[in-house]
C-alpha cells in the first residue's frame, strides 16, 4: 500500500509526498484538477492501474459543481469587497480555496498565512471561553497597508479576506459575511460524490522506478 498527501489547492500540477510500506519516499507530479483538500490516500493495485482511494476526507465537500459555485462566490467577493484575496481553511489550517484579485501583488505563502489565521482562531476562541463565550463574533487584525477579516463557514472552516488600505473595512465585513451566507447555501444543496482518481499501470511502473533509483529496491 502507498500513501499520498497532497496540499489543499485547485491546480494542474499537484506534488504528492509518496511513503511506501518499506519507507521509501519521493515526489510525485500528477496532473490533475479535482485536489482542493489536504487528502491522504491509499493507493490500491489493480489490473488497470493504481486507483486513490481518500483515506481522510477534506473539512468541506468541494467537488465539481459545488466547486465551481463557491469559486464564484470567491471572485464575486473580490469585486464587490475591493479585497486582494479570499481564503478558504480549515480549522487544522489548510488551504481548501482561494482566490487573487487580477490587480492585487503575490500573496505571501498561502499555507503559512493560513496555519497563523487556524492558530489565531484557536487561540482567540480559547481566550472567549476564560470569559464564558463559545467564540468571539468578529476576528479582525488591521495593519496600515493590509488587513484580514475572517468570518466562520459553520464549525469546520473560515472564509478570509485579506484587503489593503483601498478597501473599506465596513464593506469587506459586509460582503464577507454574505459570501459566508451564500457558500453554507451551496454547500446545504450540494450532491456531488468525492471523485476517484486512477492511474494508469505507466503511472505506477514509472513512479516505482524513481523510487528504487532514489532509495534502491529494498531487494
Amino acid at each position: 500500500m502507498t500513501r499520498l498527501k497532497t496540499p489543499i489547492r485547485r491546480t494542474t500540477s499537484v506534488s504528492y509526498s509518496a511513503v511506501t510500506s518499506q519507507g521509501r519516499a519521493e515526489i510525485a507530479i500528477v496532473e490533475s484538477q479535482i485536489f482542493m483538500g489536504s487528502v491522504i490516500f491509499d493507493v490500491q493495485n489493480s489490473n488497470s492501474g493504481a486507483i486513490l482511494q481518500p483515506m481522510l476526507e477534506p473539512s468541506l465537500d468541494l467537488y465539481g459543481e459545488t466547486f465551481t459555485k463557491v469559486d464564484a462566490l470567491l471572485n464575486d467577493l473580490l469585486t464587490k469587497s475591493h479585497a486582494r484575496y479570499t481564503i478558504i481553511i480549515d480549522l487544522k489550517g489548510f488551504v481548501l480555496m482561494h482566490s487573487r484579485a487580477l490587480w492585487a501583488p503575490k500573496p505571501p505563502s498561502l499555507d503559512s498565512l493560513a496555519t497563523l489565521i487556524a492558530s489565531n482562531y484557536s487561540a482567540n476562541t480559547a481566550i472567549a471561553k476564560l470569559f464564558g463565550e463559545p467564540g468571539f463574533k468578529e476576528m479582525v487584525q488591521q495593519g496600515n497597508e493590509v488587513g484580514t477579516y475572517v468570518e466562520e463557514i459553520g464549525e469546520k472552516a473560515l472564509l478570509v479576506t485579506v484587503f489593503d488600505s483601498s478597501a473599506a473595512l465596513g464593506r469587506v465585513k459586509l460582503f464577507t459575511r454574505k459570501a459566508v451566507d451564500h457558500i453554507k447555501q451551496v454547500l446545504s444543496e450540494s450532491t456531488d460524490e468525492v471523485p476517484q482518481v486512477e492511474f494508469d499501470q505507466n503511472w505506477s511502473d514509472s513512479t516505482e522506478a524513481l523510487l528504487d533509483g532514489l532509495f534502491g529496491s529494498g531487494e
